[in-house]
């Protein structure tokens, strides 16, 4: 209890709590809306591209990522990297999550349509309103 009687939403490190919230609902966002398509390629190509300006320039100038770590009220840059790397970690489960649905449900069609495509009809099916293959006819 002692823990849970410590922790508060004010003081050095506000920021980089506000900071986190806000990437945990983003990555909840993208995990629960429907996926679309142009737009989404367009935000993940942007935020990639942005990952890739943010560490050249960490590289180069390690002291620019203490100070933003220190600004935002995290001790270290590297704890920011944790931190950042955490939030990278759930969106890409997230992502995968979300992809390994769209494949489960895109197999799916394809195994129905394969099943339909391979359906053989005998010759001596009946025709017009009769029960296919010799099953009985419902009363419906």
């Amino acid at each position: 209890m002692q823990a849970l009687s410590t922790m508060s939403l004010t003081g050095d490190q506000l920021a980089i709590k506000v900071v986190l919230i806000i990437g945990i609902l983003i990555v909840a966002y993208f995990t629960l809306r429907s996926q679309g398509g142009e737009r989404t390629l367009a935000i993940r190509r942007l935020a990639l591209f942005s990952f890739l300006i943010f560490a050249v320039i960490t590289v180069l100038w390690p002291s620019l990522l203490s100070y933003l770590a220190y600004f935002l009220g995290v001790g270290r840059g590297t704890d920011l990297v944790l931190y950042l790397l955490v939030i990278a970690f759930f969106t890409n489960l997230a992502t995968s999550y979300r992809r390994t649905l769209a494949t489960e449900a895109r197999l799916t069609q394809l195994a129905r349509q394969v099943a339909f495509n391979s359906l053989e009809i005998p010759d001596d099916a009946p025709a017009g309103n009769e029960a296919p293959f010799g099953l009985p006819k419902s009363d419906k």
